[in-house]
């Protein structure tokens, strides 16, 4: 289909090749950065060496039908820092598959047909901040899988995981926020964040946990943000001292079955929102906490 539509050369966007007519090759904003936005074209595969001309910050081949991203897939694009592959039928990222993208800060796979992410298909963008994978067909993560990238925003929704490798996120440790809602996860390893001490926002929605162990919370002494709705939570105690958090919904847990909840060391405010606390719901071994 990229043969059709594009001819044999792998360089796009320049007035010697068709895909300037095919796709949208233009600017995002009067003074901004240049984007190539070729989604919803019918591409069913791109051609190794994909070369994209200097200026090009933004590159978009989502809501097509590619299967695959190859090695050397991209050739030595040092100027795209945005690649979104989101709403394809991929299935396999080889390893250094984007080592053209040197200076890659977001990458967008959501929607697609991983089961696997293989070793090292995130090596060679070593600058890798945010990375979308959610609703795949993810079953397991590997422990080396984030090394050498400087991740800080991972989105896992909605794939089978069920569980997590211990320490998964140790080589990440300025993650600041996780989302690993409606992953069928049944645990969570203790040590899962034993390097997450800069984690501020933790989504873990619609799983299937009945427990979270103390120790884990807290290891992010940072967190200001957990969602933990939607589980299965039975009699629990969690420990969220010494973090950030201002507020807390009445429906991140089980209030009602909870043992013990740790709550001093944090800057509450104590506004119409957590009214709902003062009225003994949180089960404090120092009720003088409650305002």
């Amino acid at each position: 289909m990229f043969d059709t539509l594009f001819g044999t050369s792998a360089l796009i966007c320049t007035d010697a090749t068709p895909l300037a007519a095919t796709c949208n090759c233009g600017r995002r904003q009067r003074q901004g950065p240049r984007s190539i936005d070729c989604a919803g074209r019918g591409l069913d595969n791109l051609p190794v060496g994909l070369t994209l001309p200097g200026g090009f910050s933004a590159v978009t081949f989502g809501e097509n039908k590619l299967t695959e991203v190859k090695r050397g897939q991209f050739r030595w694009n040092p100027a795209v820092t945005t690649l979104n592959l989101s709403h394809n039928l991929v299935s396999t990222v080889d390893p250094w598959a984007l080592a053209g993208l040197p200076v890659l800060r977001t990458l967008l796979l959501d929607h697609n047909q991983l089961t696997e992410l293989k070793l090292k298909a995130l090596q060679g963008v070593y600058d890798l901040a945010q990375l979308d994978l959610s609703f795949n067909r993810l079953r397991v993560l590997d422990s080396l899988l984030f090394v050498n990238t400087d991740i800080r925003e991972l989105r896992l929704r909605h794939n089978p995981l069920v569980t997590l490798a211990p320490r998964l996120f140790l080589f990440v440790p300025r993650l600041r926020l996780l989302d690993l809602g409606g992953a069928d996860l049944t645990a969570l390893p203790a040590d899962l964040f034993a390097s997450s001490r800069l984690l501020e926002t933790l989504l873990l929605p619609d799983n299937q946990l009945t427990a979270v162990p103390s120790e884990t919370l807290a290891a992010a002494p940072g967190l200001s943000t957990l969602d933990l709705s939607g589980n299965r939570l039975e009699s629990v105690s969690v420990d969220l001292a010494g973090n950030n958090l201002t507020g807390v919904s009445r429906d991140l847990l089980p209030w009602g079955r909870m043992e013990f909840v740790g709550v001093e060391q944090n800057p509450w405010i104590c506004d119409c929102d957590m009214a709902w606390a003062a009225d003994g719901a949180f089960p404090l071994e120092d009720e003088s906490l409650v305002v």
